[in-house]
């Protein structure tokens, strides 16, 4: 295939000669004429990726791919049609867009002051957990009441002795 026109890209040095303009082939051209959204829609994805290190499904990798993919576009879509430069970082689109999807599903549960949960009795050097007596049926048990301190069982105790 014989060259056509000059690449600025490739340049050479011959021995006590200065830079010498080479050739390029048609094949490199076409690449460089082409390949440009493909590089940008690679570093888009490479600067916030949705990963999970050694995944071994391979369709997983390839849903995440196509999620972070399609965010991406969609931001540019939004850049594009609005001419907003609120959303010209992909980390800040990307967080109001969670919270967009998130409206209306998730609420702030209220947690009362004095909430009663079930917590492993521990002392710190000890291998074994120690065990207490249960308040309500006189078993060893390992746990006690997150709040009150009172050693309970996990079935049945704990529920009739916080009313739950």
């Amino acid at each position: 295939m014989p060259p056509v026109g000059e690449q600025q890209d490739f340049s050479t040095r011959r021995a006590g000669a200065s830079r010498v303009q080479v050739p390029a082939p048609p094949v490199v051209k076409h690449y460089n004429a082409t390949t440009k959204g493909v590089d940008l829609s690679d570093q888009l994805r490479a600067s916030h990726p949705i990963t999970i290190p050694r995944l071994k499904r391979w369709w997983l990798q390839l849903f995440f791919w196509l999620l972070t993919t399609l965010i991406e576009n969609s931001r540019i879509l939004l850049l594009e049609s609005s001419n907003n430069l609120k959303w010209k970082s992909s980390y800040h689109y990307r967080i109001e867009l969670v919270r967009e999807l998130l409206k209306g599903v998730v609420t702030r549960a209220a947690v009362p002051e004095k909430a009663h949960f079930q917590v492993p009795i521990g002392v710190k050097g000890l291998k074994r957990r120690p065990r207490l007596r249960c308040k309500q049926c006189d078993k060893k048990t390992s746990y006690k009441c997150s709040s009150c301190g009172i050693p309970l069982c996990l079935v049945g105790c704990f529920q009739s002795a916080h009313g739950k």
